[in-house]
């Protein structure tokens, strides 16, 4: 193993490690925030323990990033709507919400860009569970 196959593996590892704190950081502000939307601390400690549960399932962690960054995708198409003066109904009509959220070039844009980072932090936290709990062997060859 060269110099420069290292320093990238070695690079690579810290940016994993810092995309697992961004991303178990979300987990914990989406339990909390949900714990105090419905008033109950076993629904807090329930998402917690289940969303870490889920990120060591092989195909769920991959299905939970993509539904959690296209949440933040749409947050971020819903905020470009309304620093433009778009009136947002009410998002219990979610094909309405969504026909008019993504119906802007700015907010697709926008969207575009916040699922594809966030896709990037949770596909980099999921390698780094893999790194932290799969036998030496894998990370050595």
């Amino acid at each position: 193993m060269g110099v420069g196959a290292t320093r990238k593996g070695v690079t690579q590892a810290r940016f994993n490690d810092e995309a697992a704190n961004i991303i178990f950081g979300e987990i914990f502000i989406l339990s909390v925030v949900v714990g105090i939307y419905f008033n109950n601390w076993y629904i807090f400690g329930g998402m917690i323990i289940g969303f870490v549960v889920c990120m060591f399932i092989p195909v769920i962690n991959i299905l939970m990033g993509i539904v959690l960054s296209t949440s933040w995708a749409l947050i971020g198409a819903a905020v470009v709507c309304f620093l433009k003066d778009i009136d947002i109904p009410d998002p219990s009509n979610a094909l309405e919400f969504l026909d008019l959220v993504l119906n802007n070039p700015a907010s697709q844009v926008v969207a575009g860009i916040i699922f594809l980072s966030s896709l990037g932090l949770h596909l980099s936290t999921i390698e780094w569970i893999r790194d932290n709990t799969d036998s030496e062997e894998r990370n050595l060859s």
